[in-house]
């Protein structure tokens, strides 16, 4: 193709990138409009123009900023002084458009990783709520770990970015919330010890110069509620006290930020105590900024920017409203709102171009951070290749991740483990015994290799002569079908066990979608006819055993009441199946605990879904419920028996100071295995708004056989602090506590620190 047809519509002056025939790139040509001439030609058949393939800082470089040996900050503002207004703000945008003339190519923003690389084939691991069930945080770190593995080789292939839009790290407050699967959990300690480790699994590798890539947190902040009755995400005020915010609501977001050193952070679509989140500028620059030192960059949630002009009508116009977020800290629209209006906001002198600058800064410093503009042989990820896709080692790890966070809920008689070698039939029964898209959960990415709850039992029991019947008896939330209903208890009836299947899945519970029925009610229970299901099951005679597979938790009264053995399996990931059948068969040893509360059936009727208030009526969550749950945080049976003595701690701990608490555990049951061990605070003059109690430190144990241990968990000073009203921050109250480990209590004083002893002295 003649060189002429590559750059007729150049402008004066530009720089012309071309490549040859064996697509080498740096063949840097300028154009004179006015002679319509090349110069500085260096041969070669022209068959591209204008985009540089993605790394155009190669040796022999042209512009200032491609320089490697300057440090990325100098790099970034010589680009940035560089441009126009204009490609400034199509760069405040998920999709930034190339800039032709400097060879900068397009970037896509948004790219996924919950729980492995979301929509294209990688690794799929449980989904967070049972990744926090694990109590493991050395191994989510591995996990997100080989998560940004498989990224960076997805990247090298073309198919995602280098900056993902997760960890999900709100507070699971309420169980109706459809998104509740996708964080930690209900308690703000354990959340900010799991982002940490994720975060850091994510962006940390190998590369000492560059990110491996950027994580991240989002919803910020006090984001919990779909789409419940006429109470929508897009517009929904949540009115937050001081004492919920930072004690419920924000914790997780400050360790992401300042343990974690997250990168970016995701504003939320709601509205906090009347100002929009990505037009907030308590939370994004007061908070977010100045308070806890954050330097990365700032997205929007989809289309969130868009929403402080409609439906919050924060501001009065348009251009007001982009303006607005961007000077209260929001760099980068999710949506097209910034393209749209921002030029019109500077002209209109609502913000200046200065202001734009440190947005711009901000994102171009994380790509130069990523390494996306210089040579892949300086960038060592670029190495890494799509052989590590879904490879054994990733595969094994989803098996270990979801064997670490199934619950087992109860075993009475000790049904469980099943003996293989005793049974002569099995039926599995149930709408998620055999879904092969159930197990992933949202957000998911697309496995090769994915082990249904049916494929676990079959592999489980294939070296034996055990039958396995199946039966789906019924969908997740449709009507009762007699057939498969009939054919299920046909089943029951002939087996020796029945292990039933139930739960949920991502069309009962999703973004945008909380937990209602059909005619607008909220509802904790099994959808659907499942509950019949169980019950004519049970009727059979037949031992049961009830495997729950849902994101949420589920009010499962009736079955704790009259099911012998439950499991809670959560969405497993790719290896769900064969996990859940290594605990069933005795393979494994359960060892997870519940990282929320599961509360009865009337929950519903005494906790308003909108209200954000932890301690109105019964209380939220087990650091302020005053009801008796159905199941309490923490929970979770073993094949073995665990046994705590000897608690002790300081008889006194000044504020500021950190202090260890010393338990003894011993294994005294038939199997080894591995016991989470929680230890609570509770502050014996705390005021209303203070909770009950509050998890400030845990750890995981393995014992064999009648081993015995003792355990130094050291305990942060900070992990004490409770809301001062009367200072209107977080304070390490002085006075009395409680801690608490399983049965065991103990007490200690907490006395000023010396800095104030010190102080009242002179």
């Amino acid at each position: 193709m003649d060189e002429n047809k590559c750059i007729e519509s150049a402008l004066d002056g530009a720089v012309i990138w071309l490549w040859d025939c064996n697509g080498t790139p740096n063949q840097v040509w300028t154009y004179d409009a006015s002679s319509k001439t090349l110069t500085n030609a260096h041969g070669g058949r022209c068959l591209s123009a204008g985009v540089s393939p993605g790394h155009i800082c190669e040796p022999g470089f042209v512009f200032d900023w491609c320089d490697p040996d300057l440090d990325m900050r100098t790099r970034t503002k010589l680009l940035v002084g560089n441009l126009t207004l204009e490609e400034k703000i199509m760069q405040m945008n998920t999709y930034a458009a190339p800039i032709p003339r400097l060879g900068i190519p397009s970037y896509d923003w948004w790219s996924e990783s919950l729980h492995g690389v979301g929509s294209v084939v990688a690794t799929s691991y449980p989904t967070p709520l049972g990744l926090a069930a694990t109590f493991n945080p050395n191994l989510l770190h591995t996990v997100a770990t080989a998560i940004s593995t498989e990224a960076r080789v997805l990247n090298n292939l073309g198919k995602v970015g280098l900056t993902f839009f997760a960890p999900n790290i709100n507070i699971f407050r309420d169980p109706r919330w459809g998104r509740g699967m996708e964080t930690y959990g209900e308690d703000p300690f354990l959340s900010g010890t799991m982002v940490e480790q994720f975060v850091k699994g994510l962006q940390n590798g190998f590369d000492d110069k560059y990110v491996k890539v950027v994580a991240t947190p989002k919803h910020y902040a006090a984001y919990s509620l779909e789409n419940f009755h006429n109470v929508t995400r897009m517009s929904f005020d949540a009115k937050v006290s001081e004492a919920d915010l930072f004690q419920t609501y924000l914790p997780a977001f400050e360790a992401a930020v300042k343990y974690g050193k997250a990168r970016s952070v995701m504003c939320s679509y709601n509205s906090v105590n009347g100002a929009p989140s990505c037009a907030n500028r308590r939370l994004l620059q007061e908070i977010l900024r100045d308070s806890w030192g954050f330097e990365g960059y700032v997205v929007s949630d989809c289309d969130a920017v868009r929403n402080v002009f409609d439906p919050h009508h924060y501001k009065a116009t348009p251009e007001e409203s982009a303006a607005e977020s961007v000077l209260a800290g929001t760099d980068l629209d999710c949506g097209t709102f910034y393209r749209q209006h921002l030029e019109d906001a500077v002209n209109k002198q609502f913000l200046t171009e200065q202001d734009i600058d440190i947005s711009v800064s901000r994102l171009f410093e994380q790509r130069f951070k990523l390494g996306v503009f210089d040579p892949p042989a300086r960038v060592k990820y670029h190495q890494l290749g799509a052989e590590l896709l879904e490879n054994s080692e990733h595969r094994e790890l989803a098996l270990q991740a979801a064997q670490e966070s199934i619950v087992l809920l109860k075993n009475e008689g000790s049904l469980l483990p099943l003996d293989r070698f005793k049974l002569r039939s099995v039926a599995v029964i149930g709408p998620n015994a055999d879904d092969r898209e159930v197990i992933l959960g949202n957000y998911q990415g697309k496995p090769t290799y994915r082990s249904t709850h049916l494929d676990g039992v079959r592999h489980a029991l294939k070296d034996t002569n055990v039958t396995v019947l199946y039966a789906k008896g019924c969908t997740v939330a449709g009507p009762k079908d007699d057939k498969e209903f009939d054919m299920a208890i046909e089943s029951a009836k002939q087996a020796d066990v029945a292990i039933l299947y139930l739960g949920l899945n991502t069309h009962v519970e999703d973004e945008a979608n909380d937990r209602v029925d059909d005619n607008l009610a909220s509802n904790l229970t099994l959808p659907g006819a499942q509950l019949d299901l169980l019950k004519a099951v049970m009727a059979t005679g037949t031992p049961t055993v009830l495997v729950l597979v849902n994101g949420g938790p589920i009010a499962i009264s009736w079955g704790k009441q009259h099911v012998p053995a439950i499991l809670e399996a959560w969405y497993g990931g790719q290896a769900a199946g064969n996990a859940t059948a290594s605990i069933l068969f005795g393979d494994y040893n359960p060892s997870a605990v519940l990282p929320v509360t599961i509360y009865d059936e009337t929950f519903i009727h005494k906790m308003p879904f909108d209200d954000m208030s932890m301690t109105a009526s019964m209380g939220r969550t087990y650091r302020y419920m005053t009801d008796k749950p159905l199941w309490p945080f923490g929970h979770g049976l073993s094949y073995s028996q665990f046994k705590f003595s000897e608690l002790s701690t300081r008889s006194q701990v000044h504020v500021g100071e950190p202090f260890d608490v010393t338990v003894t555990v011993e294994n005294e049951g038939p199997r080894a295995g591995a016991k989470v061990v929680l230890i609570f605070a509770s502050f014996k003059q705390r005021a209303s708004i203070h909770p009950l109690h509050t998890l400030v430190g845990f750890t995981k144990i393995f014992l064999d056989i009648g081993e015995k241990r003792t355990l130094s968990v050291h305990i942060e000073a900070d992990r004490l602090q409770l809301y001062d009203e009367l200072s209107r921050s977080m304070k390490v109250p002085v006075g009395s506590w409680n801690i608490k480990v399983g049965s065991l209590t103990t007490s200690f004083e907490t006395a000023p620190s010396f800095d104030l002893i010190r102080v009242a002295h002179l």
